[in-house]
């Protein structure tokens, strides 16, 4: 399981790090084939990585907790609540880590090379907003159904998100996120 599955610019990925990532990807019920993307994200990630730290970008501790802390706070979840719930899956909380450490290092190359090119002025932002304004352009509806994922609950919401993903019809989606 550890032994190297791809060599990205001397560095490796082992089969561990790909079965991880499809568990991870499984858990966000990521789109497509979970195999082909667990190994095209991982070898990004290594890229990222690569390029943030040839110019001395690497996310401090602080910046990867807060980072985990975001992102677990997308599912109403504390960090905590979060790695309980992924380690249920079968994920490590070091495979979470290294996944918001690549996705962090890659933000802050990209402030550091792009942040300074962008001037926006107030009276653009101005327009911007009245642009929004309900005098034409479009009206999008949202429906959103969250499930919290307790490792006492996993299995019950793993069967209730299957059924939901079968839903072809707004309609049945929009009174499935009611109930």
């Amino acid at each position: 399981m550890f032994a190297t599955a791809i060599k990205v610019n001397e560095r490796s990925i082992t089969n561990f790090e790909i079965e991880e990532r499809i568990k991870f990807l499984r858990l966000l019920r990521a789109p497509g084939e979970h195999r082909s993307l667990a190994r095209e994200q991982l070898i990004d990630d290594r890229l990222k990585l690569g390029a943030a730290e040839a110019v001395g970008i690497k996310p401090s501790l602080e910046e990867v907790q807060g980072g985990m802390d975001e992102f677990a706070g997308r599912a109403n979840l504390t960090r905590e609540e979060f790695v309980k719930a992924i380690e249920a899956g079968g994920v490590s909380e070091q495979a979470f880590r290294d996944f918001v450490t690549a996705g962090l290092a890659w933000r802050q190359l990209m402030q550091a090379k792009f942040g300074g090119r962008i001037d926006v002025s107030e009276a653009e932002v101005d327009r911007a907003l009245a642009s929004t304004g309900a005098i034409g352009g479009v009206r999008v509806l949202l429906s959103e159904i969250i499930m919290p994922a307790t490792p006492a609950q996993a299995a019950s919401v793993q069967e209730r998100a299957e059924r939901i993903a079968q839903i072809t019809s707004t309609a049945a989606f929009s009174n499935e996120a009611r109930r």
